[in-house]
């Protein structure tokens, strides 16, 4: 087999293997690494927490310092909200901040036992990377009341828009094994910044009945979003650093056989 034809064929390969990398880092969480529970969790149902981020971080013109974690799958900035009942997030009321699934999820007399970072019962994660990032992960929680036959697991990635990492956006949505509830739980994903007028940045990517929108997540795998000076979301198509190396050899490759081609 002649150079030009191998070359060939490693382009071809390179290139269906940076398809497949690419499909696959669309599906599963960003980090196996959920961190330590948040400060003061425990089994509940509607419970939140307020927890201090590593950075500042600016969302539809104010910055902040903390955010409030809600089990029930979103985070907010400056307010406290335990609503379970959920509707698209460019309109919704209840709360300024962003929902990864936002649903009533919960974590209480879970079968898989005593609450242990990633090996034990259900329960909500902070992982703080590092000075930069921050990652929040509700992991396997069952929906109310008790119902562990349906369950979620889910990763929020926050980045600080300052010192962003190559092909990574400043919000991160990444999701697991995703089941929706039967029946009428409703659940709901995207921005929003609490108040019932449609503004620029508010996202509803998806809402309704939570068995459509787990069906949204596990079909999307990860979605990352930017925010502008001012704090408002735009969703970005980032290509993967994996894909972008594979493209890069396909090309060169493609780039060195039609020069030997012509010689």
């Amino acid at each position: 087999m002649s150079l030009c034809h191998t070359l060939r064929r490693l382009c071809l390969a390179a290139v269906a293997s940076s398809a497949l990398l690419a499909g696959a880092a669309h599906a599963g969480l960003y980090t196996n690494s959920f961190g330590a529970l948040v400060p003061g969790y425990v089994a509940n149902d509607d419970h939140t927490y307020t927890v201090t981020l590593p950075f500042s971080f600016t969302f539809f013109g104010t910055s902040y310092t903390s955010a409030v974690v809600s089990n029930n799958g979103n985070i907010q900035f400056g307010s406290d909200s335990t609503a379970y009942s959920s509707s698209p997030l460019n309109t919704q009321t209840d709360f300024r901040g962003i929902a990864a699934f936002w649903s009533d999820l919960e974590s209480r007399s879970d079968p898989l036992g005593a609450i242990a970072a990633g090996t034990g019962g259900s329960g909500v994660y902070m992982n703080v990377v590092n000075a930069n990032q921050v990652v929040f992960t509700w992991d396997r929680l069952g929906y109310y009341d008790r119902d562990y036959a349906s369950r979620v697991q889910f990763q929020l990635v926050l980045n600080n828009p300052a010192a962003l990492q190559s092909g990574q956006g400043t919000i991160g949505f990444f999701y697991g094994d995703m089941t929706g509830q039967s029946g009428s739980r409703q659940a709901a994903i995207g921005f929003g910044d609490g108040q019932w007028a449609i503004n620029d940045g508010e996202v509803s990517l998806s809402a309704g009945l939570s068995t459509a929108v787990a069906a949204y997540a596990n079909r999307t795998g990860s979605v990352w979003f930017n925010v502008t000076d001012n704090g408002t979301p735009q969703e970005t198509e980032l290509p993967e650093p994996a894909s972008l190396a594979l493209v890069t050899l396909a090309l060169g490759a493609l780039g060195l056989a039609r020069r030997r081609t012509r010689r």
